[in-house]
């Protein structure tokens, strides 16, 4: 082997070490848990929330959402792309209750996923404040 070659070998080594241990920041929330402004909402209604983020990183984000209080009932995945790094205020976030859901004391959990380099892919979880589902 010549030592070009194991240069590259050590290089590219230390590359994937790189991307694999680098504690890459993605999302911050300011504000924990998300403020919900509908404190009670009727399952098939929409539920109000105010969401503070700072995103980080540019690239595909992958939302996934569900609402937990002992059982877990999980939305529709949600891709987008992200195209700014900064911070935004969503004064009126929104999601429908579906009409299945049983009566209780609720938070939505949103986990948001981005990729961050061609091996990684980094999450960050937020919930809301808890709700009443009537």
């Amino acid at each position: 082997m010549s030592i070009g070659t194991v240069l590259i070998v050590l290089a590219l080594i230390a590359l994937f070490g790189f991307w694999s241990i680098y504690p890459y920041k993605t999302f911050t929330f300011p504000v924990q848990p998300l403020k919900v402004l509908t404190k009670e909402v009727r399952a098939g209604e929409i539920l109000s929330f105010v969401s503070v983020s700072c995103r980080h990183h540019k690239g595909t984000v992958v939302v996934n959402r569900s609402l937990k209080n002992g059982i877990l009932v999980n939305f529709p995945e949600h891709r987008f792309v992200q195209l700014e790094i900064g911070c935004e205020e969503f004064i009126n976030s929104t999601v429908k209750i579906p009409d299945y859901v049983p009566a209780g004391l609720y938070v939505l959990e949103i986990n948001s996923t981005i990729k961050v380099n061609p091996i990684r892919s980094v999450s960050t979880k937020i919930t809301t404040e808890p709700f009443n589902v009537i």
